[in-house]
């Protein structure tokens, strides 16, 4: 009832006097006297009374508040659309929240003197505002959003009274080009000039000691900055997406630059660091594409993730020993960097830290450093030489994958963890050491190393991961006997691998794709146990049909009875005692089976298990093959030179004491070729 008596007052009175407070309405001219505050109003609530004036708001244009009103309550005068022009007296201490809110035709202000606050949201959105003066004298507060969206607010200077200016005060005011900040402020808040995008210059005062969350986001004018020394804080986005930003100066002494502070700054070429910052944010400087140069203070001790990724234009990455921390990502993307110089004081390389930095062609990890992580030097196409200290025992995925021009790389003798794909596409790699403390080959971890042609897996690997070795360029590889598991595609599309030894564990567990798909293998050698765990299909028969299988002679006529080996070209028994790894091809002198030299081969193990088969299962190997060539592989020699194992050809007839070449299948040939010859009958691998 109260509401609506004064609603009355205000359509049927044209003036009302209400204690000490007295309007009146003439013309388009809205006059308040009296010697007290204005009261707080708000239209939005029904337990709060709506200023008297409210229902004639359309048609007032010009408010005149006399001398001796001390303040102006919260809504006094808010959404009166058709106000260009108001008068605020000396005696005006206060302008509450939302005073002249939505007073959208409203072209300038002045605020005297004695005003010592200027509440929140006091002038927001009042979209024609140009012009605001602000007397010397008593402000030291001005509220949040206060002047947000004052969209033809071209400049604005601040006593040197004020002490802290709310967040969002003059957010998105887009024609404001100058601010004069006070020499007494102690505080931007957030948002405070966010969106401000005609700001070209600020000059922050010595006393200034923070700067709020995206207090200055988008000001795409704004050109230089400068952090004074008594800065202790700046606040995540504070100066993000600031296109023409071009230096930053940060003399501040604070613990933290926050997260995206510079982030998406375009423009920006050098940031120099002068005070003691301790940390640098998650994506702090992320996409500062024409950053060439960073000066770090020696106090820094955390950069994080994606700090500074995408720079790429940054040249030279020099970090103070005083940091101890790098997060993920931290300078990912960085493709112009020729030099990175580590902190001594690192103990990890986090993820990608430096990936895609591909202009880098030696790096030196420091000593101290224990884990490089997933990804840390991927794509460092450049990378040519690369030191990994004692220290480092584990190395995650992906840690040099892809460093196209990494020619050799030592691992550290204390190293016991190493991630699969580690140096996959090193397309130059052609050296690596595994140090005892690796137990497994992991998945992909030389994947397409086209220039890696040998290689030696150490005696304390138990597993071969799926694709380890895919694409490589060995011609041959031996697999120890403390192997206990072979992944599929393990050795699949080495074009030039063709001979393979295995030392059997008796738990090898493996898939005969791991070594047929892409391959030109031409001989498996399987020493000591026979395979009892593995898993073939009906499309790896024709890959069978390709390759000689060299197996113990105690064991010959297992494999000769036992699918799939029974499938393979021809099955050679070597003797037990003289089974060799391919690639130690050292002439021994062998006696091929004791006195066995007098015994005509045909029938026994050492020659055609079955008489004379005319070239069958091994090339009728000693048996009588009928002379098709004219030699008798089964005459009596006694004792044979051997190189690299006996080929179960126990003899050999030469021309007039020239060299005599026998193929596998116990045929005589003219010319020697690639893979496993019998050479005046000697096993010779000729790659």
């Amino acid at each position: 009832m109260k509401k609506l008596l004064i609603l009355a007052l205000g359509l049927f009175c044209l003036n009302a006097v209400n204690a000490k407070i007295s309007w009146e309405i003439t013309g388009s001219t809205l006059t308040v006297s009296g010697k007290e505050d204005i009261p707080s109003y708000n239209p939005y609530d029904a337990d709060i009374s709506t200023a008297p004036w409210f229902m004639k708001r359309k048609e007032i244009q010009k408010v005149v508040i006399e001398d001796g009103i001390t303040a102006i309550g919260d809504y006094a005068f808010y959404n009166l659309p058709a106000l260009t022009s108001v008068t605020i007296p000396k005696s005006v201490k206060k302008i509450g929240n939302m005073a002249f809110k939505y007073c959208s035709k409203l072209t300038s202000v002045s605020v005297p003197g004695a005003v010592k606050s200027i509440g929140n949201e006091a002038f927001l959105e009042c979209t024609n505002l140009s012009t605001v003066t602000i007397a010397d004298g008593g402000l030291t507060t001005v509220g949040n959003d206060a002047f947000m969206k004052c969209e033809q607010l071209k400049s604005i200077k601040f006593p040197n009274t004020v002490k802290s200016i709310g967040h969002s005060a003059f957010k998105s005011c887009q024609n404001l080009q100058s601010v004069t900040l006070s020499t007494s402020l102690d505080s931007i808040a957030g948002n405070t000039f966010e969106e401000c995008y005609a700001l070209s210059t600020i000059n922050f005062p010595a006393s200034l000691k923070s700067i709020g969350i995206r207090a200055f986001y988008g000001c795409n004018r704004l050109g230089s900055i400068s952090i004074p020394a008594t800065v202790t804080k700046i606040g995540s986005h504070a100066f993000a997406n600031c296109d023409n930003l071009k230096t930053a100066e940060i003399a501040g002494n604070m613990s933290a630059i926050e997260d995206y502070v510079f982030a998406d700054c375009y423009n920006l070429t050098t940031v120099t660091f002068s005070g003691s910052v301790e940390s640098i944010g998650k994506r702090a400087f992320s996409d500062c594409y024409r950053l060439k140069n960073i000066t770090f203070s020696n106090t820094l001790k955390t950069i994080g993730e994606g700090a500074f990724g995408q720079c790429s234009a940054l040249q030279s990455i020099t970090l103070p020993n005083s940091v101890t921390s790098i997060g993920d990502y931290a300078f990912s993307g960085c493709e112009n960097v020729t030099t990175i110089t580590l902190s001594n004081s690192l103990k990890k390389i986090s993820e990608r830290a430096f990936q895609n930095c591909s202009k880098v062609k030696t790096l030196i990890i420091p000593n101290g450093v224990t884990e490089i992580g997933e990804g840390a030097f991927s794509s460092m196409s450049a990378l040519e030489t690369v030191t990994i200290p004692s220290t480092v025992t584990s190395i995650k995925d992906y840690a040099f994958s892809s460093c196209s021009s990494l020619v050799s790389v030592e691992l550290p003798k204390k190293l016991s963890t190493l991630g699969s794909s580690v140096f996959s596409h090193c397309s130059k790699l052609e050296s690596v050491n595994l140090p005892a403390g690796v137990t497994e080959i992991p998945s992909d971890l030389f994947y397409y190393c086209s220039s890696l042609k040998s290689f030696t897996i150490p005696n304390t690997i138990k597993e071969i991961g799926s694709m380890a070795f895919t694409g490589t360029g060995l011609t041959n590889i031996s697999i120890p006997n403390s192997v206990e598991r072979i992944d599929s595609w393990a050795f699949n599309w080495c074009s030039s691998l063709t001979d393979v030894y295995i030392d059997v564990n008796p738990n090898l567990n493996f898939d005969f794709d791991f070594l047929f798909d892409g391959n030109s293998l031409e001989n498996l050698t399987l020493a000591g146990n026979m395979p009892n765990n593995y898993y073939y299909g009906w499309y790896n028969e024709e890959n069978f049909r390709k390759v000689v299988l060299y197996v113990p002679r105690s064991l010959y006529n297992q494999y000769a009875s036992t699918e799939p080996w029974n499938k393979f070209a021809a099955i050679i028994p070597l003797d037990d005692e003289v089974i060799n790894n391919p690639e130690n091809n050292n002439s021994e002198n062998n006696n091929q089976g004791g006195n066995s030299g007098n015994n005509n081969q045909s029938g026994n193990q050492g020659g055609n298990q079955g008489g004379n088969q005319g070239g069958n299962q091994g090339g009728n190997q000693g048996g009588n093959q009928g002379d098709n060539q004219g030699d008798n592989q089964g005459d009596n020699s006694g004792n044979d030179n051997q190189e690299g194992g006996s080929t179960g050809i126990d003899s050999f007839k030469s021309d007039n004491n020239k060299v005599v070449v026998y193929n596998l299948k116990g045929q005589r040939t003219n010319t020697q070729s690639k893979g496993i010859n019998i050479i005046n009958g000697k096993k010779v691998v000729i790659k």
